[in-house]
């Protein structure tokens, strides 16, 4: 089960809206520091005392106590067109990427070599599995798997067999997973990336003869040997990783039909899609094209015995 806390973010509201809204107070001068609160009770006329939900706006205190949702509200649950960021019960916060290195995890793929070069792929006759670059389109060999091994990454065959760092280059004909079997992927930007072997922790460039994993850097030209331009026949959805700093968590935009039933949904600001779970549930993307609904909860707001505010 995944589950988020919503961190509010700082939206302003105009000072006209606010003094609209505020006009429809019958006491203006007073101000509320709290979700709920109790009007003045009239001791001669009996009537039942119970709590009654208020109207807040940016100017309610000094610190609101839920700020960064657009104002005025009348209540602090999640509205349609917020904008929030997520954090997970660990106290990662959500962030939102399109690094290859994660796109491309258990998606098929294609290596062209530098911007307009030849297709990378296995040579058929060899025993060994040794890949090549040269091919005009990419054949049934030039295809690939990537998958995660924590923070590297296997390259595999469609037909199940690894690829291996070797010091005459890489040649997929491993059958499980080691450590030579183990690659890092540098996104380098316009759709291209770099490869760094495992064995000699080097880039791996064409060499015309096969990728050998022997440079020591990058390449900045795109025509350059250590840059191969990715072509897939997926999707490449951003995919949603953790991050510790606040500052790297991404923006969401809330969207809810109706505010008085739980499901809520948010749209991945900047990229037209919505985030989802997956069928297991353990694990959130931005890969839903409608919106996909979660069930929202909320946490109490108390003050602590110093004053301290928390949810």
């Amino acid at each position: 089960m995944v589950r988020l806390v919503v961190a509010p973010l700082l939206l302003a509201t105009s000072p006209s809206v606010q003094g609209d809204a505020s006009a429809k107070l019958r006491e203006p001068s007073r101000r509320c520091d709290s979700q709920t609160s109790t009007w003045p009770i009239d001791v001669k006329r009996p009537q039942l005392l119970r709590l009654t939900r208020v109207f807040m706006d940016n100017a309610s205190t000094p610190n609101p106590p839920r700020s960064g949702f657009h104002y005025p509200r009348y209540d602090g649950r999640l509205h349609e067109g917020d904008e929030v960021q997520l954090q997970s019960q660990r106290g990662a916060w959500l962030s939102i990427t399109t690094n290859p290195f994660f796109t491309l995890r258990g998606k098929s793929f294609a290596l062209q070599r530098g911007m307009n070069g030849g297709f990378c792929s296995v040579v058929e006759s060899d025993p060994t599995g040794k890949i090549v670059c040269g091919q005009q389109s990419p054949p049934r060999t030039s295809w690939f798997v990537l998958g995660g091994a924590g923070h590297k990454v296997s390259i595999q065959l469609q037909q199940g067999r690894y690829c291996t760092d070797r010091p005459d280059g890489i040649h997929c004909d491993a059958e499980i997973v080691g450590s030579t079997e183990l690659f890092d992927v540098v996104d380098i930007g316009s759709g291209r990336i770099a490869l760094k072997g495992s064995r000699q922790d080097r880039y791996c460039a064409d060499i015309n003869q096969g990728i050998l994993c022997n440079e020591d850097s990058i390449g900045t030209d795109g025509d350059s040997p250590t840059s191969f331009r990715v072509v897939s026949d997926a999707v490449l959805d951003p995919v949603v990783v953790q991050t510790q700093d606040k500052n790297k968590a991404s923006t969401f935009v809330v969207h809810r039909n109706d505010i008085d039933k739980a499901q809520v949904s948010f749209q991945c600001k900047d990229e037209g899609v919505y985030l989802r779970a997956d069928d297991e549930g353990t694990s959130i993307s931005c890969s839903s094209r409608l919106p996909w609904p979660f069930l929202a909860t909320r946490r109490k707001y108390k003050r602590t015995n110093n004053g301290e505010a928390k949810w």
